[in-house]
């Protein structure tokens, strides 16, 4: 075994070898000189190997046989009997001779390999010790757990993470069976695995979960000359990360999804439109030119006018849902809640749609079971959902069908009811059918018209009233119904409403009414609707005929178009307020084409008490000139 002296006097350099082995034969020879009268000459060359083999195994086979040398040469000139002469031809010098320097040489040669072999030993010896060292540092500071087992499964290795794993904080898992420290990993993908490896001695790698709980992580097991190396790395911020991406990148296929499907409805729904604008304008455009001609007859002309009015209505309605769509995806759509019955809604509704139905020979059965309960909500929204419902139940309707319409009270709501025994609604689209832009059949080969977004606005207007609409059908072929369902009005609120509610019947009694406006048709129609309502009427092309007639109609209240040529209305409306302290309190309603709540905002602040817009609701026109009639100024 080699000590830490032996280390230290081989590190020494070569001439301090050589000179310890000519001390160490100075030494010997001292040493035996002083032994003479004891010894006598029979030891002189024997006792000489003893230093040579000192020499050499401390410096190598050079020191010993410089020490071999000196030593040879006191043994023969110092140590040789009186009577011997020195001669090499003497028997006794040349055996003594002869076998001394054999033996120092077979010593140095010995001593020399045996000194570095310890010495080559030694230096391996600390390099195990030292890579020792730098793994277990390696093992300690590696945040994954390691251990090492043999062919028995017996714990021979682990570092201080698989000592937290296992909560083994004083090391005494150390040569137990791995198994006995996780019995319930047995016949598991993780016992198969290792006993696979252990095996076929081919590395491996496994990801799992852990035990009772979410975590995760990955097993490598390498196979070794002592058994199995294992790591144990906690993989659960990995797998969460991947589980994020995954649904991150299903959250992108989804939306890209519905975004082409969003950009296809668009691009069919342009189509629609533009088929649905230019039908009705060819029918307008149409009779317009066969109008024109000097001989048409009265029926001719009759006929006309009816067409040109369904044109009209039909690219009206259109443009109004889309404004309507507007203002919802805005979120400015203006709801006027009031106290009303559903009944007196729904029989408007059908007593509109009655001619429609009539000419397909569709009967319109109406059942009124309200019981006389009212509801809160807008009048007309709710009476644009009817109409629409009852409408839709006509169109897919075939000639000799039937519609049920059905109003009645279900505990703390009111319902109304469409059924009808047409087209049906297939299955899939079902889910689909309040969806904007949303047709059943969207191809040019589609038997009826529209836009495809009556039912949606209708699904956003009931809902902005505290309603519910649904849809039924039990497949293509088997009809469908539409159900819409309002909270009903508790009967104490009931009682104060219509004690509130006075006569429907609009009469302006009289008052005067100052008309501008700058399209003949329309000044002709507004005031054929206010003499049949009792009121006084003066008309005016523009803002500055309307200035002028004020101080001689005095009107009650001043209808004006906003888009006057010259002096637009709310220019005009601006000038009244200013121009006359008499009248800048008279109230005023605008009408207008435009129905933006900017055009709104800037008729109120130009001093407009009403906003209308075009085409008008003949009652509710009447009914907002009756409320203005009747205020003082």
């Amino acid at each position: 075994m080699t000590t830490k002296f032996d280390k230290l006097l081989w590190s020494q350099p070569k001439w301090l070898h050589y000179g310890v082995a000519v001390a160490l034969a100075l030494a010997f020879i001292l040493f035996r000189q002083s032994l003479h009268g004891f010894l006598g000459d029979r030891s002189a060359f024997g006792l000489s190997l003893i230093p040579v083999a000192i020499a050499a195994y401390m410096g190598g086979f050079g020191p010993g046989i410089v020490c071999a040398v000196i030593g040879l040469s006191a043994s023969t000139y110092l140590f040789a009997s009186p009577h011997l002469t020195f001669s090499i031809s003497d028997p006794y010098v040349s055996v003594q001779l002869a076998i001394f320097s054999t033996v120092s040489i077979f010593i140095s040669l010995v001593a020399g390999r045996l000194r570095k072999s310890a010495f080559r030993n030694s230096r391996l010896v600390e390099q195990i010790d030292a890579d020792r060292q730098q793994m277990d540092e390696v093992l300690t500071s590696v945040t994954d757990a390691f251990f090492c087992v043999d062919p028995q499964w017996n714990l021979i290795q682990f570092n201080p993470a698989f000592s937290e794993l296992v909560r083994d904080t004083q090391g005494v898992a150390l040569g137990r069976s791995l198994w006995e420290i996780f019995p319930a990993r047995e016949n598991t993908p993780v016992y198969q695995m290792l006993h696979r490896v252990m095996a076929h001695r081919v590395a491996e790698v496994l990801e799992a979960p852990r035990p009772n709980g979410d975590d995760w992580y990955q097993l490598r097991a390498f196979p070794t000359r002592f058994g199995l190396s294992v790591f144990i790395q906690d993989i659960t911020e990995r797998k969460a990360f991947d589980r994020r991406r995954e649904k991150m990148l299903a959250d992108e296929r989804v939306a890209r999804s519905v975004s082409e499907e969003a950009g296809r409805m668009k691009e069919e729904f342009l189509a629609i439109l533009s088929h649905e604008l230019r039908t009705p304008m060819t029918s307008l455009l149409g009779w317009a030119n066969l109008l024109n001609r000097e001989t048409v007859s009265p029926e001719r002309l009759k006929e006309g006018l009816l067409s040109i009015e369904a044109s009209a209505k039909t690219q009206a309605k259109m443009v109004e849902e889309l404004l309507d769509l507007s203002r919802i995806n805005a979120g400015k759509l203006r709801i006027e809640m009031e106290f009303l019955t559903l009944s007196d809604l729904v029989e408007d509704a059908v007593r509109t749609h009655r001619p429609a139905a009539a000419a397909k020979n569709i009967s319109v059965r109406v059942q009124d079971e309200s019981e006389g309960a009212m509801v809160r909500g807008d009048s007309g929204r709710l009476h644009q959902v009817f109409a629409n419902l009852i409408s839709n139940a006509v169109k897919f309707t075939p000639k000799g069908g039937r519609v049920e319409v059905c109003c009645y009270k279900e505990g703390s709501t009111m319902c109304f009811t469409v059924k009808d025994n047409g087209e049906g609604i297939a299955p899939e689209f079902l889910p689909h059918i309040f969806e904007r832009f949303r047709q059943a059949n969207s191809t040019y080969a589609r038997r009826f018209g529209g836009l495809g977004l009556g039912l949606s606005i209708a699904k956003q207007l009931i809902e902005l009233q505290g309603g519910t609409i649904e849809a039924m059908s039990e497949g293509v072929g088997h009809g469908s119904e539409f159900r819409v369902c309002m909270p009903v009005v508790p009967i104490k609120e009931q009682k104060l409403a219509m004690s509130s509610i006075g006569s429907s019947i609009f009469d302006l009694k009289g008052a005067r009414v100052l008309v501008v406006e700058d399209d003949p048709s329309t000044r002709m129609l507004l005031r054929r609707l206010i003499e049949e309502h009792n009121g006084l009427v003066r008309t005016a092309e523009d803002a500055q005929e309307g200035l002028e007639a004020i101080p001689l109609f005095r009107p009650n209240v001043i209808l004006s178009d906003v888009g006057l040529p010259n002096m637009d209305g709310c220019a005009f409306m601006c000038m009244v307020r200013k121009r006359d302290d008499r009248f800048k309190n008279v109230p005023a309603v605008a009408l207008t084409a435009f129905a933006r709540d900017e055009d709104r905002a800037m008729a109120a602040d130009a001093g407009f008490n009403a906003f209308m817009t075009k085409p008008v609701n003949s009652s509710l026109l009447m009914k907002t000139l009756v409320d203005l009639a009747l205020m003082p100024f």
